[in-house]
């Protein structure tokens, strides 16, 4: 049978991933290659690496001595991670001879990395989350000094101190957009009386800035649905989807952001969905629906998501109230507005310059 999306009211906050508040990716990054060179150098081994990991993989702004193909694709699935388990404990992980080891001796990486003696270092986030590892490797047993140890422990500090400061520049990137876009969606919403071109203005923002796709519904007769999805291929699908999925009546009814997790295949293949209330005075006017390709929506973005929902209703309940006006254009089509007096025109030049 078909499984169902799980609903959630309550957003839990994700297990913390390492490409995501970091921005990097498995790619070459200088300072991280060259602090792996130094652990090369200083220890003489064949391999070192940064790793960060994830949930589904580990993978290497820095490296070096990795053997084809890893080498250029710069990561592994975790069959292959000793360093998981530095993320698991949170503590340093020693190894002599991964062979005789319990914990890795069925890890994929000894076979095909050639990893025998592994000593590895937690990467510590500002928050304390350990986000990966420092690592030295090498293809045959070895015994870890007590320098060879302390050496990688003050290297992973430093390591450690970079990714905080990528951090920090990511939050700053990411609030100074979230405060354009909501700069931008409160000025675009409040300028028409027009509510399908208001949310149609609010979705071409959001994506794909907070979204892959968005669908923003409004309640009323007759109903209105805009969509848009960041790749046009995909328009006419989701069109589709936002026609079957008409007003999200608990969202309507509670006023409250819920938190979607599709099963395989639903909501055109999105991981995440955030559906938040476009809410006005009275209530829930309508909704905004989110999805990610890839990832799920963190504390940030619901926030974001929220404020851009009551923003977009305020502004739909101020140009409902003003088309309500015996005076509005929108309430009397068939009279010309009230014609203002003309206030006398001054000169265009004083008559006379005072001395």
């Amino acid at each position: 049978a078909p499984q169902s999306p799980s609903r959630s009211g309550s957003l839990a906050r994700p297990r913390p991933g390492a490409h995501p508040q970091t921005a990097l990716r498995a790619a070459s990054d200088r300072a991280f290659d060259r602090i792996a060179r130094m652990v090369k150098r200083q220890l003489e081994v064949p391999i070192a690496l940064v790793s960060l990991v994830d949930d589904e993989r580990q993978f290497f702004p820095g490296q070096v001595g990795l053997p084809e193909p890893w080498c250029d694709s710069r990561q592994t699935p975790l069959s292959h991670s000793f360093c998981q388990h530095v993320v698991r404990s949170g503590d340093p992980l020693i190894i002599e001879d991964s062979r005789l080891e319990p914990l890795v001796q069925h890890n994929l990486a000894i076979p095909d990395l050639k990893v025998i003696a592994y000593a590895g270092m937690p990467l510590i986030d500002g928050s304390g989350n350990v986000l990966g590892s420092l690592c030295a490797i090498s293809d045959q047993p070895r015994a870890w000094s007590s320098n060879d140890l302390m050496f990688l422990a003050d290297l992973a500090a430093t390591c450690s101190s970079e990714l905080r400061l990528r951090i920090t520049a990511r939050s700053a990137q990411e609030a100074a957009g979230r405060l354009t876009l909501l700069s931008e969606v409160g000025s675009a919403v409040v300028t028409t009386l027009d509510e399908q071109e208001a949310v149609s203005r609010l979705v071409r923002l959001v994506v794909p800035v907070l979204g892959d796709w968005a669908i923003a519904v409004v309640a009323g007769a007759p109903l209105v649905v805009v969509s848009r999805h960041r790749d046009n291929v995909h328009q006419e699908a989701l069109q589709t989807l936002a026609a079957d999925l008409g007003l999200d009546g608990d969202v309507i009814a509670t006023g409250e952001a819920m938190m979607i997790t599709p099963a395989e295949g639903q909501f055109m293949g999105a991981t995440a969905v955030l559906v938040v209330p476009l809410r006005a005075r009275g209530g829930a006017l309508g909704h905004l629906a989110l999805g990610r390709a890839q990832g799920t929506f963190e504390e940030g973005d619901v926030r974001d998501a929220l404020d851009l929902g009551r923003r977009t209703g305020l502004a739909l309940d101020h140009a409902r109230m003003y088309r309500q006006q015996p005076h509005s254009p929108a309430a009397c089509p068939h009279d010309p507005p009230p014609r203002l007096p003309e206030p006398p025109h001054p000169p265009l030049w004083p008559t006379s310059i005072p001395a």
